[in-house]
């Protein structure tokens, strides 16, 4: 996706999010009181409360909702407008909200068909994503399907972090008697996530007054990778819902999920007939999509690096490394260098001072090249040094 990419590091903006989402939620709220009068609604406002271990691109978070359904104006059995707002805050202290606007109508007495338009907004902790989305959906009594999009807005990519010069180590060699390290400068990005997905909910089972079983199958393209989930919803008399599902893709990996819910008004129960329930149960259920703004962070080079020596965490200095390169064949030689290392460990008394073990201090590092096994051996068992 394109978008701005910001060169700094901004603060937290869960300051300028909460009067949006106020404003969100206000302006649904309005909408709702203006709403066909009470006495006349078979679909009344409805509330509600969730909570749920992370998901895909939640940031390994446990989140909580409040959420609320407003009916604006409804036809009995024929349609309905209304808008949709939640409010979310994870683990971390991050906000996150959602409002939106949407219509069904009755194509038959089983069949419903409905369309939305919606905007989401989510505060990471450092940085604010927001998206629209739009929609379309089939629902039935005991079935759903919905189709939905999800378009980022505003700045879709931001730099969060950022290190030049000592980073990422990429190689690795040796000068005189030092470990040289090639490294990288870090950055890590944000960015907001847009794509498709495609669902469909049937009902797998009816326990009466132990309430009944769903099952959502959901295929999506995120991004540029494909993914899929599969949800069970346990729900009691429209009231209460305990979920559990797995969710996989190319970015996030696979993800098992725990969910539970419950609602207060929506649909009403009284004295109307059947079908009349029947359309105001299914014609007020809640929208069917992600209405998290779905962000993935990422780790990039910046471009620029140097060469430094490797420390010894122990000294604090730069590592010296005496090379040896066994050979029976020639007197000790050399100054310990790759381009002319010792031939002996030279740990006999009557070696010179020079040679390697001889003339190492501490925190120095002896590195025995491949070389002659036969006066390895001789030196190193005939030392004592074992």
């Amino acid at each position: 996706m394109s978008g701005d990419i910001s060169s700094h590091p901004m603060p937290r903006t869960v300051t300028s999010l909460k009067p949006l989402l106020a404003g969100l939620c206000s302006l649904s709220l309005s909408a709702g009181l203006v709403s066909t009068p009470a006495a006349a609604q078979q679909i009344a406002p409805r509330f509600g409360i969730d909570l749920s271990t992370p998901r895909n691109g939640d940031d390994g978070r446990v989140f909580g909702q409040v959420s609320a359904f407003f009916p604006i104006s409804q036809t009995l059995q024929n349609n309905l407008t209304f808008s949709s707002t939640s409010g979310r805050l994870n683990t971390a202290g991050n906000f996150g909200g959602s409002v939106s606007l949407g219509h069904r109508l009755a194509l038959n007495e089983r069949t419903i068909l409905g369309g939305y338009l919606a905007y989401d907004a989510r505060d990471t902790g450092r940085r604010t994503f927001s998206q629209v989305g739009l929609g379309a959906e089939l629902l039935g009594e005991n079935w759903n399907a919905s189709v939905n999009g999800y378009v980022p807005v505003g700045t879709t990519r931001a730099l969060v972090e950022g290190a030049a010069g000592t980073g990422q180590a990429t190689s690795a060699f040796f000068q005189g008697n030092q470990l040289l390290l090639n490294t990288i400068g870090l950055q890590e990005f944000e960015s907001a996530l847009g794509g498709v997905d495609v669902g469909v909910g049937v009902k797998l089972g009816d326990f009466g007054e132990y309430g009944n079983l769903w099952g959502t199958g959901t295929a999506y393209y995120l991004a540029d990778t494909l993914g899929g989930s599969f949800q069970l919803d346990h729900r009691l008399a429209d009231r209460f819902r305990f979920g559990a599902g797995v969710q996989s893709d190319g970015i996030f990996g696979t993800q098992a999920f725990l969910s539970v819910g419950m609602r207060v008004g929506g649909a009403s129960a009284g004295k109307e007939s059947k079908d009349t329930r029947s359309w105001a149960q299914v014609a007020g259920r809640d929208i069917r999509r992600n209405s998290r703004v779905v962000v993935r962070s990422q780790t990039q080079g910046s471009g620029t690096g140097t060469t430094v020596a490797a420390i010894n965490p122990s000294t604090g200095q730069a590592y010296r490394i005496q090379h040896v390169v066994p050979d029976s064949a020639m007197a000790n030689q050399g100054d310990g260098t790759p381009e002319n290392p010792f031939t002996t460990l030279g740990t006999g008394s009557a070696d010179p001072s020079n040679t390697a073990l001889r003339g190492t201090g501490a925190g120095d590092v002896v590195y025995v090249r491949t070389g002659d096994s036969r006066t390895f051996y001789r030196l190193i068992w005939g030392s004592g040094i074992f």
